[in-house]
């Protein structure tokens, strides 16, 4: 059975961008990707304040670490991103 999915983005205007947005049960989670070391979220930050969601998440080079609503995930669990979110 092939499952779709439909991948959508977020975007403020000029000033914000989160790169997907995915829906799981009845939460919408925002995703951000940082690729550099240093993995400052501003459009997800921007996202995060103005919709509140239960869960956001970021990939990046960073270890795991999960801070209030807030999980970082290395880039290298991508495809393991969904068993975290359960």
């Amino acid at each position: 059975m092939k499952i779709k999915r439909d991948i959508f983005y977020w975007t403020s205007g000029n000033q914000a961008e989160v790169e997907f947005v995915f829906q799981r049960s009845e939460k919408i989670i925002p995703v951000e990707a940082k690729s550099a070391s240093s993995a400052k979220a501003k459009s997800l930050s921007e996202y995060r304040k103005k919709y509140h969601p239960e869960l956001s998440i970021r990939f990046s080079l960073k270890n795991i670490e999960k801070n209030d609503d807030l999980l970082n995930l290395p880039l290298y669990l991508v495809d393991y991103a969904e068993k975290f979110v359960k």
